[in-house]
């Protein structure tokens, strides 16, 4: 038997991938003793999901782009998704105008959409909702009362503005509007060349972190910071975790709470992938605005 073949000989095999409705979820209970025996299939989590949501005392909550269908804003993925326009390629590359375009029509989407009834159940929370880490950049979130200090944007905000060429020029929805000259830039006179007011691609673009840049800075700090804080109930809702970093993020952290006997909750209508799955120990097929509405007529 030649080499190659030895070794495929002698390779494990893969251990057998447990569904999540499946899985031993006592660990779960150890720290919620009122939830008497474990979820038995997907018809029966969502009540015992939201069981834990509402007697679990330190909640994060991990969002991304499906809270927000329903308020209007489009998908990440799709026909009229954001993908596309989230990359870095069309606005230093190939279609800077067209770029800018939809910036300024998300942007006036923003402005006008209301917040979702998830965005209210993370209100209805109150102290027991300590972050809300959210990829979203539509700004829903903070329209509620209160939700602002507990909010972080990973990728930034549609309403806050920079200069494309002079980052630490900033602004926002009522002094300028992506595409337009950086009036800081206009006024600041340009040493190599002073007849020159205007600097080349001196203008402003929505603060946003786009596929293949840099987080701002203090962001890594930040999510070290929450994965040595305490937590008994992580919610991931609206995202499929397909950014590394936002699936790096929540796997130590699932991993840490599951360790402490607390619970992995995920909402999103489509089915997770193997490695989401893996991570998480409810997972709710349904919109979250379902599940808001679920929970809101829950008895006190």
């Amino acid at each position: 038997m030649s080499d190659a073949k030895t070794r495929i000989a002698k390779r494990r095999p893969r251990p057998k991938h447990v569904p999540v409705q499946q899985r031993d979820f006592r660990v779960c209970l150890r720290s919620n003793p009122c939830l008497q025996s474990p979820p038995s299939g997907l018809r029966n989590d969502i009540e015992h999901g939201l069981q834990f949501l509402r007697q679990s005392q330190r909640i994060l909550v991990l969002s991304g782009a499906g809270i927000s269908i329903s308020a209007g804003m489009p998908p990440l993925k799709g026909r009229d998704g954001l993908a596309e326009y989230l990359s870095e390629d069309l606005l230093y590359k190939t279609d800077r105008p067209r770029w800018y375009e939809k910036m300024r029509e998300l942007s006036v989407a923003a402005s006008k959409a209301q917040p979702t009834p998830f965005h209210e159940i993370l209100v209805s929370l109150g102290a027991r909702l300590h972050q809300h880490v959210t990829q979203n950049i539509d700004g829903l979130d903070v329209k509620e009362p209160g939700m602002e200090p507990k909010t972080f944007a990973l990728h930034g905000r549609l309403q806050n503005l920079r200069c494309i060429k002079n980052p630490g020029h900033t602004s926002n929805w009522s002094e300028a509007q992506p595409g337009e000259v950086c009036e800081s830039c206009a006024t600041e006179p340009d040493m190599r060349n002073p007849a020159r007011q205007v600097r080349r691609n001196s203008h402003m673009r929505p603060n946003i972190t786009l596929h293949r840049e840099s987080v701002p800075e203090g962001t890594s700090e930040r999510l070290g910071q929450l994965l040595q804080d305490d937590w008994d109930l992580l919610v991931i809702a609206g995202t499929s975790l397909k950014i590394g970093s936002c699936y790096d993020f929540a796997r130590k952290l699932s991993n840490k709470i599951q360790a402490a006997g607390g619970c992995v909750i995920r909402i999103d209508p489509k089915a997770a992938t193997k490695r989401v799955g893996q991570i998480v120990n409810i997972d709710l097929l349904l919109p979250a605005d379902a599940v808001a509405r679920r929970y809101s007529s829950m008895p006190s």
